[in-house]
């Protein structure tokens, strides 16, 4: 005998929101990684890995990350370099390997056995030429009090675009979007 059983597929529950490759302001090696829980469910990140295409870094998951609601902010996991990093609530340090300047393709996978499903990943360094956007340390704006200021620039997903591997998929952050400081 056979039971229907109502089955929900979410084939991207998870994406790459933010990549800080160049570090922060405060400490170019104080990298993060944030990742965006985009679907009504909890997700087990035990699940997942993080990883560049070439291996390393590798990045192990943990917790759990609440279901996207418009009554949270918990729906945002943040990997940093150094638990200092950011001042952000929800976040795994963990020490990964440092980015390379000269771009990462950077994968979100879902392993299983010997296999793996790429559930989102960056665009591939050739589509870029290196990172499709951010920055290492450039001047945001001139005041005559306090003369230039410098930022790294974080690269960001566009919202509601669905393909990670592409480059329009991304933007530079603006400096005035923020969730967080740096250390």
């Amino acid at each position: 005998a056979s039971i229907e059983v109502p089955l929900t597929v979410i084939s991207q529950p998870v994406i790459i929101n933010e990549v800080a490759w160049a570090g922060t302001t405060a400490m170019s090696e104080d990298e993060w990684i944030e990742l965006k829980n985009i679907s009504n469910y909890d997700i087990d990140m035990e699940k997942l890995v993080l990883a560049a295409a070439d291996g390393a870094p590798m990045i192990a998951l943990t917790g759990i990350l609440l279901a996207s609601t418009t009554e949270n902010n918990t729906d945002l996991y943040l990997i940093e370099r150094r638990a200092e990093a950011t001042s952000a609530d929800h976040h795994l340090s963990t020490l990964f390997e440092q980015l390379a300047d000269i771009g990462e393709e950077l994968l979100l996978m879902h392993p299983i056995g010997n296999a793996t499903t790429t559930i989102d990943r960056t665009p591939a360094v050739a589509v870029c030429s290196g990172w499709c956007a951010g920055s290492l340390p450039i001047a945001i704006h001139f005041s005559e009090t306090w003369g230039t200021a410098t930022s790294t620039l974080s690269m960001e997903r566009i919202l509601g675009a669905a393909d990670g591997a592409r480059k329009d998929s991304w933007q530079s952050n603006d400096t005035y979007t923020k969730a967080a400081s740096d250390a």
